[in-house]
């Protein structure tokens, strides 16, 4: 059985685009065992899927603040289903989906339970038309992933226990991670997140997209987690200083100047597993700047 989830993003621009893009992607999630890596692009190449969405809303001169949307599709730990398995349900949930559209599909394993990723772009490649979407559409895209689960043979959710699962996301993290303890789980999370995220609402969003909940406001000292387990927990727990809302916030400032301002920064990032983020960033900004100008793809019909 397998549900849809939306996830939300406060502001996007090319670079979340671009950090989400990289994520979703990574290889030590969309391996399977026999090292084939579970990516494809419809309509669009999948390494260059985010240069290529560029592309295409540059073609048609759209300057929606809607860039994108993330939906992800989780299967129950107790389903007996292949990463190859879930892959091909995803890439067919698209083509029912968003037919028109570009779509980026990752097929994550390394969670208890697999789950996909869609990142669609929010200008369809053809006529150019705006892709309206949300979680409005909720209800239709889980009634068209319950069709595809049955017709491959897959069990759906009670319709009782579908109201109660809207929140519901993803409890993904690293292979390493695997029989450790929730809070570990957590931490190595939150270091995945904070790799590709940019600004403080991006962390959230891809947090959302892992399946814990995160309430970061103004007025709170501490950031607070709640697991997929229902599990809370607030960020002084977590046994390192570069988990505190202090030096998160710190981080995200660093971010920006680097990449907004083109400066160095006054004092090194925090290393959450990317020791080179920082250098990394600066130079896709640059990229990112003249993406539009430099890569003008055909887009394919899908690729993988």
């Amino acid at each position: 059985m397998a549900t849809v989830t939306f996830i939300k993003y406060q502001k996007q621009s090319a670079s979340a685009l671009r950090g989400v893009a990289q994520y979703v992607s990574q290889d030590e999630k969309t391996l399977d065992e026999n090292g084939s890596q579970l990516i494809s692009g419809q309509n669009c190449t999948p390494q260059l899927a985010d240069r290529e969405f560029q592309a295409t809303r540059s073609a048609h001169r759209k300057d929606s603040p809607v860039w994108f949307y993330h939906y992800v599709q989780s299967f129950s730990p107790d389903e007996v289903i292949t990463g190859e398995q879930a892959h091909q349900l995803a890439k067919e949930f698209a083509a029912r989906a968003w037919p028109d559209s570009e779509v980026l599909i990752a097929t994550h394993l390394d969670a208890e339970h697999i789950h996909s990723h869609f990142v669609v772009n929010a200008v369809c490649w053809e006529s150019g038309k705006m892709l309206r979407q949300g979680p409005n559409p909720l209800c239709s895209l889980r009634q068209l992933s319950d069709e595809l689960c049955l017709e491959h043979g897959f069990a759906v959710l009670p319709q009782q226990k579908k109201k109660q699962t809207q929140g519901m996301g993803t409890r993904e993290y690293r292979s390493a991670a695997k029989g450790e303890s929730w809070e570990f789980r957590l931490m190595n999370t939150i270091d995945q997140c904070m790799r590709y995220a940019e600004t403080r609402e991006e962390f959230i969003s891809l947090m959302e997209s892992e399946g814990y909940q995160v309430r970061w406001t103004e007025g709170r000292k501490n950031i607070t987690y709640t697991t997929p387990e229902g599990m809370k927990c607030r960020d002084d727990r977590l046994h390192e200083t570069k988990y505190t809302k202090e030096v998160m916030e710190r981080e995200f400032q660093i971010r920006a100047e680097i990449i907004y301002r083109g400066t160095e920064a006054s004092e090194p990032a925090v290393d959450y597993a990317c020791a080179d983020y920082a250098a990394e960033r600066h130079h896709e900004a640059g990229l990112g700047r003249s993406a539009g100008s430099a890569h003008n793809p055909v887009p394919a019909r899908e690729h993988q």
